[in-house]
């Protein structure tokens, strides 16, 4: 006890020792929340003797295995190492409640996923309140350390985002190995991502239905679960994604699959085999993504109207037959314990959807432009009261190089505008469509 106490106040005398100053220019992504500095040099060693202050060994084990694998990496595990203290608050509330009040005015907003680091000649500390914080102090340092930073300098940081997820278009794109997704889930991690998800139409291989995949590109159900599996180690879940209304030529092409069409790029909500078919490929993406959110995609549905069930659309209004649909795969993602997310589009041009669906759906409301309001595609759900995540993207679709000034705008404002609004996630996409127009005649 006293030795906790003894480093909390170390702690607190360290972060307002020398000529400290608020600090803009500090080599991290994401930019932490509050920093200051000083021109104190201090070094930043590669390799870290790792003390913990109520941690349990298998969880110190873990952020130590995980240090010492970064150091490895930069060829720094034969260097002399420097001490640093790992502290789990919420174990000596006399100490905790003195740091928090000391060392930020914001220091109690660190939350699970925060923490609060503190690097200079006298001390090498890092608190939070559970190992996800700890670890993503650890990420901070990686990058400091990357960097050769040499001064001092005192953090505390916290995610914006409940949600912070990378979205990535692996079925127009380069189909990654398991190897490479593993590398993303890496870095992404190092980023403080916290869920990773692929836009697929067809190029998994469930169980149920293993004839639609292609033969030289796919992720089988055994390569999720062991992406998932390895996700947790980096405190990231993957969330399941399923194309489920539109965008369905590539599997509807297939002679076996072409009576489920609705139109050529349309899957048919009226068709038994339809229905059964979402139901099973769906309920095995479920049950391998590791993720509480599924997402039914379901946008872009340009042909809705113009196929076999015209007269029904015409009967009860487009509208509904999508609503109709989306209560079908609401159903089946609920029935394996997942909440389901949708893109927001097609609600978005007929609202009354918004009245018609469950109130707990997730909606993916994106825009990829530059665009100085982002109302339109935020205040229908805001004014309903309903949960979204704004979804800016990295457009690359149709081109040979995305437009990166445009993206940039995008996701900043996007982003800010949403945070302002309630959304709760930061849903960032990447688009790969288009590539092969590039070699067309």
């Amino acid at each position: 006890m006293k030795t906790i106490c003894r480093n909390f106040l170390l702690l607190i005398i360290a972060l307002f020792t020398g000529a400290a100053c608020w600090s803009a220019d500090l080599p991290v992504l994401p930019y932490p929340q509050q920093v200051l500095s000083s021109t104190e040099l201090v070094s930043f060693p590669s390799r870290l003797n790792i003390q913990s202050q109520n941690l349990d060994q298998s969880t110190a084990a873990r952020l130590v295995a995980g240090w010492n694998k970064f150091s490895a990496e930069i060829g720094a595990n034969k260097l002399p190492a420097a001490e640093l203290t790992l502290v789990l608050l919420g174990k000596n509330k006399k100490a905790d409640s003195l740091l928090l009040a000391t060392a930020f005015k914001d220091a109690n907003r660190i939350g699970r996923e925060g923490y609060i680091l503190v690097i200079n000649k006298k001390q090498r500390l890092l608190a939070a309140n559970s190992e996800t914080g700890l670890f993503y102090g650890l990420q901070t340092l990686k990058q400091l350390t990357r960097s050769g930073w040499n001064t001092s300098v005192s953090i505390i940081d916290w995610p914006s985002f409940e949600h912070r997820v990378i979205y990535d278009d692996i079925s127009r794109g380069p189909i990654p190995t398991v190897a490479y997704i593993k590398k993303q889930i890496e870095r992404m991690a190092e980023l403080k991502i916290n869920y990773l998800s692929f836009y697929i139409e067809h190029i998994v291989q469930p169980v149920s239905h293993p004839d639609f995949a292609p033969a030289n590109g796919k992720l089988m159900i055994a390569d999720i679960k062991e992406l998932s599996a390895y996700a947790a180690n980096f405190h990231m879940q993957l969330i399941g994604s399923f194309q489920s209304f539109g965008h369905f030529e590539k599997i509807l092409a297939l002679p076996q699959y072409k009576s489920m069409g609705e139109t050529s790029t349309l899957i048919s909500p009226l068709d038994p085999n339809a229905r059964k078919f979402l139901a099973d490929v769906i309920g095995e993406l479920c049950d391998a993504f590791s993720a509480p959110f599924f997402n039914v995609n379901c946008d872009e549905t340009f042909d809705l109207g113009k196929g076999r069930s015209k007269p029904y659309i015409d009967s009860i209004g487009p509208a509904k037959f999508y609503a109709d649909h989306l209560k079908f795969l609401y159903d089946v993602v609920k029935s394996h314990g997942k909440r389901m997310m949708m893109w927001g589009d097609v609600a978005l041009q007929h609202e009354e959807i918004l009245d018609i669906l469950p109130k707990d759906v997730i909606y993916l409301t994106w825009e990829y432009g530059d665009k100085k309001s982002f109302d339109p595609w935020i205040q229908p759900f805001v004014k309903r009261g309903l949960e979204f995540m704004v979804c800016p993207g990295i457009l690359n679709s149709y081109r040979m190089f995305p437009d990166m000034a445009m993206a940039k705008a995008n996701i900043k404002g996007f982003l800010e505008q949403g945070k302002q609004h309630g959304s709760t996630g930061a849903f960032t996409t990447i688009w790969d469509d288009g590539g092969t127009y590039l070699f067309a005649a």
